[in-house]
């Protein structure tokens, strides 16, 4: 018996020491309550020592005796039974696996967006477009833009200008009609096609005319003295006479001429103003349905341009021409034939070369035929 006494004031020491070192108030006096309290309050971090505890704690017995060491060995199971929980944890590889698959779709989408760039800009590299000719009025132009070699839906951006001026444009797709109207006659326009889906490729450009029949005419002014500055086409002196001299001529045409200069199918152009006393060179541009001839044009002019009352003109200075537009303006491509007959041109592709515009004789020749 004195053994096992040892043993438990050992044990009683020990706890004590315990609720010291936990700060805990402990009454090392009565074994029972400083027991029960070391139990309630030691942390799971000194497991082993409460088990120990636990063993002690029967208020019928003040000794420890064998028949409680079987205590010592269900505490033992107990902490085990605590460890088994531990793998409640394991939902965390679950975690990292989903993450994976996430990244690998991440992946996958990332390589098929990669690999999709890379088939657009191998084939852009190959892409090149050319421009059909539908049709060619003296008011309008219509055309298609011709994809060779492009990626599948090729977007195209097809612009219409004049000099510097754009007139219009237009987005479209290969083989898609493009039409400009609402045009002047016998004017030339320059047509730009831009790969919109290949930004980096070339524009393909062509300078297209409108059909159009043009008559040159010259006149003398007698009664408006010639000033240096009327020779400058951008000066005011010569923008204010040449509006003037147009609205005034226009008052004096005959009806059937006013009604086709007010539909667009007729245009007065004034080139330029020279001195002695004042020499106008104008060109009148018609639409070849309008079915003029220099003889009906000269005598129209001429009867509007002597009754004027604004102008005193030299009836012997007045001159009507039929021009060659072969000569001054030619519309053809170079690798063709031009002929103009009574102010109106055509085209025709020289042997060995394609018209890819056939509808348009002339315009577009390419390429020696094999």
């Amino acid at each position: 018996m004195a053994r096992w006494r040892w043993i438990y004031l050992f044990t009683l020491l020990a706890i004590c020491d315990i609720c010291k070192a936990q700060s805990t108030q402990c009454i090392c006096s009565s074994p029972v309550t400083s027991i029960t309290t070391a139990f309630t309050t030691t942390t799971s971090s000194t497991s082993t020592m409460t088990s120990l505890a636990t063993t002690t704690t029967n208020p019928t017995s003040t000794s420890l005796s064998p028949t409680t060491l079987p205590t010592t060995s269900t505490t033992t199971t107990q902490v085990t039974s605590t460890s088994s929980t531990v793998p409640t944890t394991t939902t965390a590889p679950t975690s990292t696996a989903a993450s994976s698959t996430t990244t690998t779709s991440s992946a996958a989408t990332t390589t098929a967006a990669t690999s999709s760039i890379a088939t657009t800009i191998s084939a852009c590299a190959q892409a090149t477009v050319s421009i059909q000719l539908v049709q060619v009025s003296s008011d309008q132009i219509q055309v298609i833009p011709v994809a060779q070699n492009g990626p599948t839906g090729a977007q195209f951006n097809v612009t219409l200008s004049q000099g510097n001026s754009v007139v219009n444009s237009s987005a479209t797709t290969s083989g898609s009609t493009v039409t400009f109207p609402s045009l002047l006659p016998a004017t030339q326009y320059t047509i730009t096609v831009k790969q919109l889906s290949c930004p980096n490729n070339a524009d393909t450009s062509n300078n297209v005319t409108t059909a159009g029949q043009v008559i040159a005419a010259a006149v003398k002014i007698q009664n408006i003295p010639f000033t240096a500055d009327m020779s400058n086409t951008s000066s005011p002196a010569y923008t204010s006479f040449a509006t003037s001299f147009i609205a005034s001529l226009i008052q004096s045409l005959p009806a059937d001429i006013q009604a086709l200069i007010a539909s667009g199918q007729l245009v007065i152009n004034i080139n330029s103003l020279t001195n002695g006393s004042i020499i106008v060179s104008f060109t009148i541009v018609a639409s070849p349905s309008a079915n003029l001839t220099v003889s009906n044009v000269s005598q129209s002019f001429t009867t509007a341009l002597t009754n004027n009352t604004n102008y005193t003109v030299d009836p012997a200075s007045l001159n009507f021409t039929a021009q060659n537009l072969c000569a001054t303006a030619n519309p053809c491509s170079v690798n063709a034939n031009c002929t103009s007959i009574n102010g109106v041109a055509s085209c025709q592709c020289l042997s060995g070369f394609n018209d890819t515009s056939p509808s348009v004789p002339g315009i577009t020749c390419v390429g020696k035929r094999k």
